[in-house]
């Protein structure tokens, strides 16, 4: 073990550091006994502690291991705050060439972050900025170290007074949601990184300055799509944290409700309500409550929400899926709806076509839309020619994705049939 075999370096070298004027006798003494047995956690032994930190610069990983038992152990975790905040010697060896001190280095600032009882000020508050675009960083990379990241987020968030400043940060929570869709690393590496995400996001959730990550990123799909399809205790951090969006909006006035369902959630329930848990005394318990409560409010807002709303809801998105919303019988009753703001939702529709942001799927799904709008309102042809969908429907026949060219190919055919009363009769 790691941790022992640093113990055992420093037992060898303790009085090396003595006569260099690193450590006094006394803090030795402190920190032997607590290598040796359990040390007891007082005020002194965290000052030797800090010091070591501080002075063995060659030998980090003596000062970061003991750092790392005194920060989980120590009881007067305040008190530790005031030591580490006045020092940079834990920040600097973020920048260590050795992989273990960068990666303890990693966890060590989280947690000495974590111990603050208060909003960080002045040099604490620039401190942390600097770790946190360090953080950013390494969830960015596809590493190792990108663990170790996670593990120091879940620490950081632990604490109520760092949310704020940690989600105010421009890329760290972005970050946190795009590794719910990470394919790098085995399956369990996997289910782990997807553990450690949706735990961030489900902490930054009672927050309620996260409501426009959850609102402007694919975070509310991915965590109904990805983190409620997973392991047991994924599922678990996932239902809680979507609990904890229900019934809020944005800023912005999106609705969680809203994105949750075109996201499908009540099939996902559905699904959740019979799934045969690993662990029921564990993660069913804690997960039926929530699964109650979001079916139950979700069911509600189904009701409330008529199909052509929930066909501008998932226009404003920019992804369209296949789905009754997209489907004959929603065409031959909604049509006419479309002449809403001068047609602005089959302008939009149009658009999507050659928006470069438009996965094949959507753009599959927009075809289909303007040949039914064509079929089904009596002047749709004309409409869709004036606003230039007629065009865009022609280059897509020679689309590389077959299902665009298929869709396109049908689009344009609707568009030249002028007559479907005789079609349909015949």
């Amino acid at each position: 073990m790691k941790t022992e075999k640093v113990k055992s370096q420093f037992l060898a070298d303790s009085s090396l550091f003595v006569s260099a004027g690193f450590l006094s006798k006394d803090e030795v003494k402190l920190l032997e006994r607590g290598c040796e047995s359990k040390p007891m956690y007082t005020k002194e032994y965290a000052s030797a502690v800090v010091n070591a930190v501080s002075n063995l610069v060659s030998k980090p990983e003596i000062g970061l291991t003991l750092m790392n038992e005194l920060l989980l152990n120590y009881g007067n975790r305040d008190k530790i705050y005031d030591f580490v905040s006045s020092t940079k010697s834990l920040i600097r060896h973020l920048d260590s060439e050795d992989l273990f001190v960068r990666d303890l280095a990693v966890v060590v600032c989280g947690r000495a972050f974590a111990t603050t009882t208060a909003s960080l000020k002045d040099d604490g508050s620039s401190q942390f900025l600097e770790y946190l675009t360090y953080i950013a960083d390494l969830l960015s990379r596809k590493t190792e170290s990108r663990r170790t990241a996670l593990r120091a987020c879940t620490v950081i968030l632990g604490n109520k007074h760092l949310r704020s400043r940690f989600i105010s940060h421009p890329l760290t929570c972005r970050l946190l949601v795009n590794l719910l869709s990470s394919r790098q690393g085995d399956i369990g590496e996997l289910q782990q990184v997807l553990y450690d995400a949706t735990f961030c996001l489900w902490a930054i959730s009672y927050d309620p300055a996260s409501y426009p990550i959850f609102a402007n990123t694919d975070a509310v799909s991915l965590l109904v799509r990805v983190s409620l399809t997973a392991k047991d205790k994924v599922v678990r951090v996932g239902l809680s944290t979507l609990r904890n969006l229900l019934g809020k909006v944005s800023p912005k006035g999106k609705n969680f409700n809203e994105q949750m369902i075109d996201s499908d959630i009540l099939t996902v329930l559905a699904e959740i309500a019979v799934r045969q848990w690993s662990n029921a005394d564990r993660d069913r318990e804690d997960a039926m409550e929530d699964l109650k409560v979001l079916t139950v409010e979700l069911q509600k807002n189904v009701r409330v929400l008529s199909s052509f709303d929930r066909y501008k809801i998932e226009l404003q998105t920019g992804k369209l899926k296949r789905g009754f919303i997209h489907s004959e019988r929603f065409w031959s009753e909604n049509a006419r709806k479309f002449e809403y703001k001068n047609f602005q939702l089959i302008r939009e529709l149009i658009a999507l076509l050659d928006d470069p942001t438009s996965d094949a799927a959507t753009i599959a799904v927009a075809c289909y839309d303007l040949g039914e709008f064509a079929r089904f309102y009596e002047s749709g042809r004309s409409v869709i020619v004036h606003h230039k969908g007629k065009i865009k429907l022609m280059q897509l026949v020679e689309h590389d994705d077959d299902e665009v060219k298929k869709e396109a190919l049908q689009a344009s055919a609707k568009l030249l049939i002028s007559n479907w009363e005789y079609v349909s009769a015949n």
